[in-house]
């Protein structure tokens, strides 16, 4: 409800505008229909969520497996270079690294790339890179464009509103990365 409220506002913001050349509106975009994440910023979305911070608890990783996950990082560097400096895809490389060594690690899961999600009372659509299906679990993966984390949480955020709203989902969880820094998102009911 407040995101499509949030929504609202910015479409009339929007059908509110005039072309500054012509002088005439330009189309004017319904208020009920869906639009996609990448109009909406991390700014706009903030001030209506509740946002806690948490640490995780730990697991144990045999050695093996980390050594494992070294080696193959190690030679994606060596086939694309230093992470640091790459472009979207190639950050998608090292980030599937880690999600096929999590996938291992846990036994059965399925990885989904590029899943599209159009929200029905949630009027936002957008796509996950990945997502990770276990059982009746799912964690919806964002990769950060150019390193932008706060426009990927944004992504994430309301990609799971609308995961939320289609499926009647109570939980879902997210992920957004750039390969270097990792947030994991939680979005629940709890008002």
């Amino acid at each position: 409800a407040a995101i499509n409220a949030l929504i609202r506002r910015k479409v009339e913001k929007e059908n509110a505008k005039t072309n500054h050349g012509i002088g005439k509106k330009r189309k004017n975009r319904d208020l009920d229909t869906t639009v996609p994440y990448s109009s909406l910023s991390w700014s706009d979305i903030e001030p209506i969520l509740r946002m806690e911070s948490c640490t995780p608890n730990s697991s144990t990783i045999a050695d093996d497996d980390v050594k494992s996950l070294h080696t193959r990082i190690a030679k994606l560097r060596e086939y694309y270079g230093e992470v640091h400096t790459g472009k979207g895809v190639k950050r998608l490389m090292f980030i599937a690294a880690v999600i096929e060594t999590v996938c291992r690690l846990l036994g059965d899961v399925k990885i989904l790339v590029e899943e599209d999600v159009h929200g029905n009372n949630v009027y936002v659509h957008g796509r996950f890179e990945f997502v990770l299906k276990r059982r009746d679990k799912r964690i919806s993966i964002v990769g950060a464009k150019r390193d932008d984390i706060e426009q990927g949480m944004a992504q994430n955020v309301t990609d799971l509103e609308a995961l939320s709203d289609v499926e009647g989902l109570d939980v879902a969880y997210g992920i957004v990365t750039n390969y270097l820094e990792w947030i994991f998102i939680i979005d629940d009911d709890v008002a």
